[in-house]
């Protein structure tokens, strides 16, 4: 009945959507009925339903795209292989043309042959002289090589020069081992670079985190000594302050100071959404000072947002000083530009009224009210010097 309808629009949108809920052998038998219309109206048909033709019976699709033209083919074709090359990426390259489109098929297959022949897929990465490229390849390879041998892939990924593997890479593979195995993977942390260790260990660790958050906090305990404990235990407030958020507030409020700050900083980042005042008053037990402001700021955007004038009498509470100063900077980051005056009028450190009012932001529709302002405040050469340089970042 669809064949037959006089609106050839309605007719093609209403074969495309068939083919979403046919089988496999059903395929060559809409494909017949196919070939019954004129070449322009296949086209359209044929290119929105190559890839799921392609998906279910990636054969057939081969096969047939030889009785198409040039153009439908050629999109029958690549989504039968990128198909293929998931179950059997040797014979999908195999089967793969020169030039661009088999640069394609390579990519599609890269992760599949990993898992089963690294080597294969690794020289496919060394013939490669693109910088780019060879980053998505490692990434592909990692991936893929990570699922058979994670250890054999983090090897090769440290014999590797360093522009050609990125961070994300690198933990995507340390949660892939981290879910196998925990021990191993978080051992390998120690020979990677200073920089990425944070990384890995995080992204390794978090699989076992979610399963357990009291053994991984007695896991954690190992890496006391190292910088990324405190990240290790940030990364365990989220669950268990969903879980129970008293508990998670008393674990991380006894830890001892030097430790403290991370943890408590993500704690307050997740319960501003809900309850900003109560965070507020978590941020005087951060020792450190850069992390206590950043979640100063976490908090006032959030308590501005609900209940700006609850978040201005918290703030008007607050004695006069560098830390109240803090909090009005942080209301002027997030407040309208009808406020602007009036809050940096408030702010009784002068280099910090400036900062809040160049972190707001100069854009066109802020610019002659900020630059009323700063002419109020009567800036000294440096600092014109630094509104300038604001005023040329894009």
């Amino acid at each position: 009945p669809i064949m037959a309808l006089d609106d050839h629009a309605l007719r093609n949108s209403l074969f495309v959507n068939l083919t979403l809920g046919v089988s496999a052998d059903d395929v060559p038998k809409l494909a017949q009925a196919l070939m019954t219309l004129p070449v322009s109206d296949r086209q359209w048909i044929v290119r929105n339903i190559a890839s799921e033709f392609a998906s279910k019976n990636p054969d057939f699709a081969l096969a047939w795209a030889a009785s198409l033209t040039p153009a439908e083919a050629a999109e029958l074709q690549d989504s039968a292989l990128r198909t293929i090359a998931q179950s059997d990426p040797t014979r999908a390259l195999a089967l793969a043309s020169g030039g661009e489109d088999r640069k394609a098929i390579e990519f599609g297959a890269l992760e599949a042959l990993a898992r089963t022949d690294p080597l294969a897929a690794i020289s496919l990465y060394e013939k490669s002289d693109d910088v780019y490229e060879k980053q998505t390849m490692v990434r592909l390879i990692a991936q893929g090589w990570g699922q058979s041998d994670p250890s054999a892939a983090a090897q090769w990924l440290l014999s590797l020069d360093a522009t050609n593997v990125d961070v994300e890479t690198l933990q995507s593979l340390a949660s892939t081992w981290g879910h196998a195995d925990i021990d191993a993977a978080a051992a390998f942390t120690s020979k990677l670079d200073e920089r990425y260790r944070s990384a890995w260990i995080i992204s390794a660790s978090q699989a076992f985190m979610y399963e357990d958050t009291e053994q991984y906090l007695q896991w954690a305990e190992q890496y006391r000594s190292e910088p990324f404990y405190g990240l290790l235990l940030s990364q365990a407030v989220w669950p268990e302050e969903r879980r129970n958020p008293e508990a998670a507030a008393s674990y991380v409020l006894a830890l001892d100071p030097g430790i403290r700050s991370e943890p408590l900083q993500k704690l307050i980042e997740q319960v501003s959404e809900y309850d900003p005042k109560r965070a507020a008053g978590w941020l005087s037990q951060i020792p450190d000072d850069e992390i206590r402001l950043a979640s100063l700021d976490n908090v006032i955007q959030a308590w501005n947002y609900k209940a700006p004038d609850d978040a201005a009498q918290w703030i008007d509470s607050l004695p006069a000083g560098a830390f109240k100063d803090s909090a009005l900077a942080a209301l002027v980051a997030h407040s309208g530009l009808s406020d602007l005056k009036s809050l940096s009028d408030r702010i009784s450190n002068r280099d910090t009224r400036i900062a809040a009012l160049l972190n707001r932001g100069i854009r066109p529709e802020v610019s002659r009210e900020l630059m009323e302002i700063f002419h109020a405040i009567a800036l000294d050469d440096r600092q014109w010097k630094a509104l300038e340089t604001a005023l040329a970042t894009p």
